[in-house]
């Protein structure tokens, strides 16, 4: 996937700093905290204004392969973190059952 984040202006202490590979943190007056995180296009609204969005576009047989790749990977990101994409589980369902 990609990050993405808006920059709130010109001053260079108010802009986010990268924390992991899909999240930023940003000050916020007594520390860094993460902003919003959309787990699922249907929480976007379109009056939060741009919002940049990762779809996988690959063909039938790279996204085979991707999940063929991926084998049996469990519901949690890094084991923590529960995965709330389902069309990544049931990628890994479909490919797994053949």
């Amino acid at each position: 996937g990609k990050s993405a984040v808006r920059l709130p202006g010109r001053r260079a202490e108010a802009w986010p700093v990268p924390y992991d590979v899909h999240k930023f943190l940003v000050p916020d007056g007594t520390g860094w905290r993460a902003p919003l995180t959309v787990a699922c296009a249907a929480q976007l609204d379109a009056a939060d204004g741009p919002t940049v969005l990762h779809y996988c576009s690959c063909g039938l047989e790279n996204w085979r392969e991707k999940y063929r790749r991926l084998g049996r990977f469990g519901d949690r990101w890094w084991g923590r973190v529960p995965i709330r994409i389902p069309a990544h589980l049931q990628s890994r369902d479909v490919l797994l059952a053949e």
